[in-house]
């Protein structure tokens, strides 16, 4: 693992302004033979992803980040972050949180969608262009994906050219899936087409 690793990604931070919960599902990773289950559980609640791969495991950081809501995993030399953020509290009383309806959870990732932004531009100082957003409903859990190029965080020959992410609402969670991309010629198709593989296995659970 690159000891730069930690500046490929924007640590969601900016959490916790959007947020005003600290509880937070625990997680667990479990290989088998086509990769690994990625599983958040609490309280009778859980959801789960699959990450497809020869070899996931959790991703061994040089410098590790504290925030037991990020998630590191390697999938055949591929870096991806989970983060699960937990909804603010202003939320309407009348959204129940087990039957969103699509236009209900596009109101709660718009909201997300504009702290994290805010917190790249003003709080990071992030350099970023070329901000482009779409909607997904692949028939199991509608999702928001977003991406922008970024001026590069250092000059090595690795270095990061800019960001996508894939967010959903499980329950009282966003669940946030995060690449960093580089500067080759089709990585933004790549990894988009990698959330989309994993945001089409979740799986969510209520006792």
């Amino acid at each position: 693992m690159n000891k730069l690793l930690l500046s490929f990604f924007f640590l969601l931070n900016s959490s916790i302004a959007f947020s005003q919960t600290e509880r937070l599902f625990s997680y667990t990773i479990t290989p088998d033979k086509t990769g690994a289950t990625c599983t958040f559980i609490d309280k009778g609640k859980a959801f789960s992803l699959h990450i497809n791969g020869k070899v996931v495991k959790n991703a061994k950081m040089a410098n590790p980040h504290t925030d037991a809501n990020q998630h590191f995993i390697n999938a055949d030399d591929i870096t991806i972050q989970l983060s699960i953020v937990p909804l603010p509290g202003s939320i309407p009383s009348s959204y129940n949180l087990n039957k969103l309806t699509f236009e209900q959870q596009k109101d709660i990732l718009s909201g997300y969608i504009y702290y994290e932004m805010d917190y790249f531009k003003n709080e990071l100082k992030v350099q970023y262009s070329d901000y482009k957003q779409m909607w997904v409903d692949n028939g199991i859990k509608p999702y928001l994906l977003w991406a922008f190029n970024q001026k590069p965080v250092n000059n090595a020959g690795n270095a990061v050219n800019g960001q996508i992410y894939g967010a959903m609402v499980c329950y009282n969670q966003v669940l946030v899936i995060n690449i960093p991309l580089f500067k080759k010629a089709g990585d933004m198709d790549k990894a988009e087409k990698l959330i989309n593989d994993i945001a089409s296995t979740l799986r969510l659970y209520n006792k």
